[in-house]
C-alpha cells in the first residue's frame, strides 16, 4: 500500500496529486509587526507557520542552529500565499536605506561580503528590499499542487519593489534547492563568489528590476494574484476571516 502523510489538515500520498485551482489561491501581506487587533489572527498564523517550517529547514541543514523569534518580528512586510484560507508559503521583505550609517552593522548584513556593498555603490543603489524567510510548506511543491508556489511568491515579492519605489531587490539564495535557479529566471544576478551559510552554498543576488517569469502560467498567476490583492481591502489589509491559528496547525 502507498504510504500516506498527514499535513496541515490534509492527506498527501507519496505520488498522488491534488491540482490546485488558481481561484483558490490568495495573496496577503501584513506588516512585520501587528498594529491592529483585526490583523492579529493572520499574523499569529504566519508566525506559527514560519516557526514550524523554518525549524524543519534548519533541522536538515544545520541541526545545531536555533532560530530566533526576533528575526521574524524585524521585517517590513510579511508576504503570504494561502490556499483555501490556509497558509502554504511565506516570505518576509525588509526595506533598507544605505544613507543610514548603522545599516551595515546589522546582523543580517554580516552575512554579505564587502564586494556586494561595493557593487551596490557602483550601481548607485540607495534604497532596496531584502527577501528573507523564503518558505514553501512541506508537500506544496509543483508536483503535488500543479502550481509553482515558490516562483509565484517570488514574483509577488518583486512587484512590491516597484510598488514601494525601491531601487533594487537583494537576497541570499541557496544553491542546493530551487531558490537560486528561481532567482536567475527572474533576472537576478549573482555578485561575487559563493558563500557558505549553514553548511550550504549561497549566492549573493541582486536585481534592479525583475524580468517576467519565463513561463506564461506562472506569470499569469502572479499578475492575477497581485491584481486581486491590490483591489480587495480584505486581501490587502490581511483580514482573512477563515485564517486562525487553530486551523493551520
Amino acid at each position: 500500500m502507498r504510504s500516506q502523510i498527514k499535513h496541515q489538515g490534509g492527506v498527501l500520498s507519496g505520488r498522488k496529486r491534488s491540482l490546485w485551482k488558481l481561484e483558490d489561491l490568495s495573496f496577503v501581506t501584513v506588516k512585520g509587526t501587528p498594529d491592529r487587533l483585526k490583523r492579529t489572527p493572520i499574523y499569529n498564523a504566519a508566525f506559527d507557520f514560519w516557526q514550524r517550517e523554518w525549524s524543519k529547514i534548519f533541522a536538515k541543514i544545520d541541526p545545531g542552529f536555533e532560530t530566533k523569534e526576533e528575526s521574524f518580528h524585524n521585517q517590513t512586510r510579511i508576504s503570504l500565499l494561502l490556499h483555501n484560507g490556509k497558509i502554504v508559503a511565506l516570505q518576509s521583505l525588509t526595506h533598507h536605506n544605505l544613507n543610514f550609517n548603522e545599516l551595515l552593522n546589522t546582523s543580517y548584513f554580516s552575512d554579505y561580503r564587502i564586494e556586494f556593498f561595493q557593487n551596490l555603490q557602483k550601481r548607485k543603489i540607495t534604497t532596496f528590499q531584502s527577501m528573507q524567510h523564503y518558505i514553501v510548506g512541506e508537500g506544496f511543491g509543483p508536483f503535488q499542487t500543479g502550481q509553482n508556489i515558490a516562483a509565484i511568491l517570488a514574483g509577488l515579492g518583486f512587484l512590491q519593489q516597484i510598488k514601494n519605489n525601491l531601487d533594487a531587490t537583494i537576497t541570499l539564495a541557496r544553491k542546493d534547492n530551487a531558490s537560486y535557479t528561481t532567482s536567475l529566471k527572474f533576472g537576478m544576478l549573482q555578485v561575487g563568489t559563493d558563500i557558505t551559510m549553514h553548511n550550504v552554498p549561497v549566492g549573493q543576488m541582486i536585481t534592479e528590476g525583475a524580468l517576467p517569469y519565463p513561463n506564461d502560467k506562472v506569470q499569469n498567476a502572479i499578475n492575477l494574484l497581485w491584481e486581486k490583492h491590490e483591489k480587495s481591502d480584505e486581501y490587502k489589509e490581511g483580514v482573512t476571516k477563515n485564517v486562525y491559528r487553530e486551523n493551520i496547525l
